[in-house]
């Protein structure tokens, strides 16, 4: 699991009307090297919570919260 002390997502400040690009990634999670890159290119890891959830829940939870935080 990637960095597992990483913010939690609705914690996490997304600027007020800033857009917000979402990297849902599988189940068993992201390979380091592509963890590195995507912090490489601006991306910050956030947690959507304890539970491992499938990656087109994720991707419904990762919306909603962006949504709701906008």
């Amino acid at each position: 699991m990637e960095k597992e002390a990483g913010a939690f997502f609705p914690a996490f400040d997304l600027g007020d009307g800033q857009p917000v690009l979402l990297l849902i990634g599988p189940e068993g999670g992201f390979h380091p090297d592509e963890v590195a890159y995507a912090e490489e290119v601006g991306f910050t890891m956030v947690s959507l919570g304890l539970r491992i959830l499938r990656a087109e829940t994720a991707a419904l939870v990762a919306v909603v919260l962006a949504q709701s935080r906008q």
